[in-house]
């Protein structure tokens, strides 16, 4: 009998799930690669951006904003960020805040992501009917 005349969907090799199945694939590929890329973008291509301060340093250091500038607590080799480099920085310690700042911002995306998901799956679920008491 054809799977028209049935009334059930047609099925592919692996089964109507299938087609789900491997745009989940897809997307997990694509996630990867995506933030293996930026890993590298982070580790490997900050450790030669520029050490000399950005314009907002300049103009802040130019009309005296950063008078009052003081050592922030988080200021140590790892998280150092832009600050100029010592001929004692590794280049471990060069690319370590772009890689830190991927990873943190990947989690925080893959938990808001996990909770839209969750809370539009909610939604979508039917209300149980009341039962008559």
């Amino acid at each position: 009998m054809n799977a028209r005349r049935s009334g059930k969907p047609p099925t592919t090799h692996g089964g109507p799930a299938e087609p789900k199945a491997r745009t989940r694939r897809h997307t997990a590929g694509f996630l990867a690669a995506g933030l293996v890329v930026a890993l590298v973008l982070a580790f490997g291509v900050s450790r030669f951006a520029s050490s000399e301060p950005d314009g907002l340093s300049k103009v802040a250091a130019d009309h005296g904003l950063d008078a009052r500038e003081q050592p922030h607590a988080l200021d140590d080799p790892t998280l150092r960020g832009t600050a100029p480099r010592s001929s004692t920085t590794t280049a471990s310690q060069q690319g370590s805040p772009g890689t830190l700042g991927v990873i943190v911002t990947f989690c925080c995306t893959a938990v808001a992501v996990w909770l839209a998901a969750k809370a539009r799956d909610k939604a979508r679920r039917p209300e149980p009917a009341a039962t008559p008491r």
